[in-house]
């Protein structure tokens, strides 16, 4: 007699071809979730006291409009914006 509360899960019986499109977008999201991190970090590394006035080695208001604009082209090819 099966136990009620069994931690196992039921098998996937989906079709191969819709488990692989389930891990394909898991994988997608996964990245996109790692590189919108990365951005994340990049701008918050650029707004740090390191690059604050008067030691603006780099045009700083520059690359964060360019990172928003690439954030947002990512979700726009992705459907998302």
């Amino acid at each position: 007699m099966p136990e009620a509360n069994s931690t196992q899960e039921a098998p996937d019986r989906r079709p191969a071809y819709v488990r692989q499109l389930a891990a394909s977008e898991r994988a997608l999201r996964a990245e996109r979730d790692a590189q919108e991190e990365g951005l994340n970090d990049l701008v918050r590394y650029l707004q740090s006291p390191k690059f604050s006035v008067p030691n603006r080695y780099v045009n700083v208001d520059d690359v964060l409009l360019r990172l928003d604009e690439a954030k947002a082209a990512g979700l726009r090819a992705r459907g998302e914006a």
